[in-house]
């Protein structure tokens, strides 16, 4: 985690910023008791950009209300990023609702 050390005498005045805990401890030593630091983390944003998702071809579908009765007219294979794949769905046996 990146961050930096503020140092501070006794009574809780800051004396120094430190990028590294080494320079924060030998400013405690040399200045004597009573004397600390403490870790200031630095937080970063990072900008995450989300990939495209292909849009897969959906079915076409009749309704007729009068009837009760639909028709779903699937395509043979669908295309994504130029290749053709087939479509497992269509190799099931169909169901008469």
């Amino acid at each position: 985690m990146r961050g930096y050390y503020s140092v501070f005498d006794p009574d809780g005045k800051k004396i120094a910023d430190c990028g590294a805990i080494k320079d924060a401890v030998n400013l405690i030593r040399t200045r004597g008791d009573g004397h600390y630091y403490q870790f200031n983390p630095i937080y970063e944003t990072v900008d995450v950009q989300l990939l495209e998702r292909p849009e897969l071809p959906t079915r076409d579908i009749t309704i007729d209300v009068n009837s009760n009765s639909y028709e779903v007219e699937e395509p043979e294979y669908i295309e994504v990023q130029g290749q053709k794949l087939q479509i497992q769905q269509s190799e099931q046996p169909k169901l008469d609702l």
